[in-house]
């Protein structure tokens, strides 16, 4: 099926042809996890063929089933009007004061419909961007098999590696080739809040650690005052035992490192590309080349310095404190809102919203969700931040026409 851009144009026009007086309707039990059929509804004077409303409902479900096996979702009707409820703003939550409708309902199919294939067009786009980035690590996967990428915590550093041992002038052609194709690919994590302001390569490394991607945890290193301990220690009374250089650390931070780093970044453009997350466009006429006589579609550069220092690795740094202050306030104004409607939000509601249950997905149903997110964990930046922001931006508790 193709997903290209004149695919989704199209398929938004049909959609768009579908919009009229007669509206399509559906509404999501979310205590059974499944939709109702699909209501036609319309006013008093509009057309009152039953076979014109059959037709649209049977033109629609076509579209529908197109598109959601274009998106990647289960060819169904209710494939796509998952992708709806999940991502679009015309899905509409029923108020949680109701314990007896959990769930929601779309107003007008056809317009959710027309509405959302930009996204995927977008998404599409993205994706071969993706794919391009990708095919360009695996072109050098197999001639530096062993080279990796290793994470210092306590210096906030990236240091390159040769299989057991640091890698040598030998192996700096690989290190710069590598540098090359990360930083054009970084570009397209610009949106995310990566660990780190460093080079661009750093940047893409930082991603990949804090989303648990080709990273292995190799070791813990505790700190002090932003000092490795054994640094510390040197600052310790004469005769201060052994034990006591962990007492007076005050973070623990984890070592790692990316095997096969060249490798691992072409699965994560896979990864990415299979999500549609924004990946960045070349320039007209911009191309590149890489030392010594290899070439591929990347822009031009300056090879950057062998280590680079992120400033926030894992949420550490100066602005943490202001991340986390921001947060709260989202949260504790949106509780507050919802407060003087009437109705008491929980941070168990707000995982809810931000990510339902559906058949392919077990969504988010503790306060644990919330929490980890308002202390920054890496694990909730991006996606998991869109989504639980988008619940403060779009009130889903605080308007319920049903009621």
């Amino acid at each position: 099926m193709p997903t290209d851009y004149v695919f989704w144009r199209d398929l938004e026009n049909q959609f768009r042809e579908l919009l009229g007086p007669i509206r399509l309707e559906a509404t999501w039990y979310g205590g059974d996890s499944r939709w109702s059929r699909i209501s036609i509804n319309g006013p008093r004077d509009g057309p009152r063929d039953e076979r014109k409303r059959k037709q649209l409902l049977i033109l629609f479900e076509a579209c529908a089933e197109s598109a959601a096996r274009a998106a990647g979702a289960p060819d169904t009707v209710e494939g796509w009007l998952d992708r709806l409820r999940e991502e679009s703003p015309h899905f509409r939550v029923f108020s949680a004061a109701r314990k007896d409708d959990e769930g929601g309902w779309i107003q007008d199919l056809a317009l959710a419909s027309a509405d959302y294939c930009p996204v995927c067009r977008n998404r599409a786009e993205r994706s071969t961007a993706w794919r391009d980035h990708q095919a360009q690590f695996e072109m050098y996967a197999g001639q530096y098999p062993e080279l990796r990428a290793i994470w210092r915590a306590a210096f906030a550093k990236w240091v390159f590696w040769n299989g057991s041992a640091p890698a040598r002038r030998e192996h700096q052609q690989g290190e710069d080739v590598f540098k090359a194709i990360a930083h054009k690919a970084a570009a397209g994590l610009s949106h995310l809040s990566v660990a780190g302001d460093g080079e661009p390569w750093c940047v893409w490394l930082g991603s990949m650690r804090q989303r648990g991607w080709g990273f292995r945890v190799t070791g813990n290193v505790g700190t002090k005052g932003g000092k490795p301990v054994e640094f510390v220690s040197k600052e310790l009374p004469e005769g201060a035992a052994a034990e006591t250089e962990l007492t007076v650390a005050d973070d623990w931070l984890e070592d790692g490192e990316i095997e096969q780093v060249f490798a691992s970044s072409a699965r994560f453009c896979e990864e990415l590309a299979a999500h549609g997350e924004i990946a960045p466009k070349a320039a007209d006429g911009e191309t590149a080349a890489v030392p010594d006589g290899h070439t591929t579609e990347i822009p031009e550069q300056q090879i950057p310095p062998e280590v680079c220092a992120p400033t926030a690795p894992e949420g550490v740094g100066p602005d943490i404190n202001e991340r986390k202050a921001e947060r709260k306030k989202l949260r504790d104004d949106y509780k507050a809102e919802c407060k003087r409607a009437g109705v008491k939000v929980t941070d168990v509601i707000i995982a809810e919203a931000a990510n339902p249950t559906t058949p392919n997905n077990k969504g988010w149903h503790s306060r644990s969700n919330i929490q980890k997110w308002l202390a920054c964990d890496p694990k909730y930046e991006g996606t998991p931040d869109q989504r639980i922001r988008n619940v403060f931006l779009k009130k889903p508790h605080l308007s319920d026409p049903h009621a």
